[in-house]
């Protein structure tokens, strides 16, 4: 199932978890490496490597909701993709 179509049928709470393991699976591919996936307040974060980052925007190349860059507090490079309905 690909991560638009688990965005539309996330809409309970309980799914969260399940919908954090199937980014993360799909995220970990794409950015050949560990992915720790968050979700706060509806959006999803990618915290890896600048590379890892790199990969994941590259293949979500042209959406006007997604973005990247470095988290001080994280001590991480992040891929932030938030889901428009």
């Amino acid at each position: 199932m690909k991560i638009k179509q688990l965005i539309e049928t996330s809409g309970q709470s309980g799914e969260q978890d399940h919908l954090i393991k199937k980014i993360k699976k799909e995220w970990d591919a794409i950015a050949k490496e560990s992915v720790n996936v968050e979700i706060t307040g509806g959006t999803y974060y990618g915290f890896c490597s600048e590379l890892g980052v790199l990969r994941l925007y590259r293949k979500y190349h042209g959406a006007p909701n997604v973005d990247t860059n470095f988290s001080k507090s994280m001590n991480s490079f992040y891929f932030r993709l938030e889901p428009k309905f």
